[in-house]
């Protein structure tokens, strides 16, 4: 699923080179609150007339996070084969495949939508290989399998952890309410650190 030299699978020295390598694309988080705020702002606008299937917004929203840390900028063709691949790999008969050698083959229609999926997600990571926010130690193949391993591993695991923390939440509303009033109090003083930052400004 994540390639032959994705750091889940490598060992030894290998896998320390393949740590120091995805190490630069674990501390990109400039563009996070932004990405956020644009998810959140779609969902505030139609409040009351829609009902928000938490698993798909969450994912959408998590995988748009990872492509524009990764790669700068959003990308919406390879957000849509990385969703894809998802999809297709984690499907029941594929995982039947994967665990039993036999079923690897053309034949096997699930096994075959499953490498159909895979080169494309690959054919659209090649082209952005180049701005990939991760160390340049690696050979091309082994960076375009922690691509993947990134992309895959990295957003849909955020994406559950996410729905099971709101899904929690709103079953114990005193520790929403605590929740939502640390937030206040940070957006208090991030706007009072900004208006002192402001006047010294204008002083100065």
């Amino acid at each position: 699923v994540f390639g032959e030299q994705s750091i889940f699978v490598a060992t030894g020295e290998a896998h320390r080179q393949q740590r120091r390598a995805i190490v630069p694309a674990l501390k990109c988080f400039d563009q996070m609150p932004a990405i956020v705020r644009a998810h959140v702002s779609e969902l505030t606008q139609n409040a009351g007339k829609i009902r928000v299937d938490l698993a798909a917004f969450t994912t959408a929203l998590s995988l748009d996070i990872i492509v524009t840390t990764l790669f700068g900028a959003q990308n919406p063709k390879l957000a849509q084969s990385a969703a894809h691949y998802v999809e297709v790999s984690g499907s029941s008969s594929v995982v039947a495949a994967l665990t039993s050698p036999m079923l690897q083959h053309s034949l096997y229609p699930p096994w075959k939508r499953f490498l159909r999926a895979r080169e494309r997600l690959r054919a659209d990571l090649r082209p952005c290989i180049g701005t990939a926010v991760l160390s340049d130690t690696l050979e091309p193949e082994a960076l375009l399998d922690n691509l993947v391993t990134l992309l895959i591993a990295g957003h849909e695991t955020t994406a559950h952890a996410i729905v099971w923390s709101l899904y929690d939440l709103l079953h114990n509303p005193s520790t929403l309410t605590r929740l939502l009033e640390d937030i206040d109090s940070l957006s208090s003083d991030a706007t009072r650190r900004q208006g002192q930052t402001s006047r010294r400004s204008s002083a100065s």
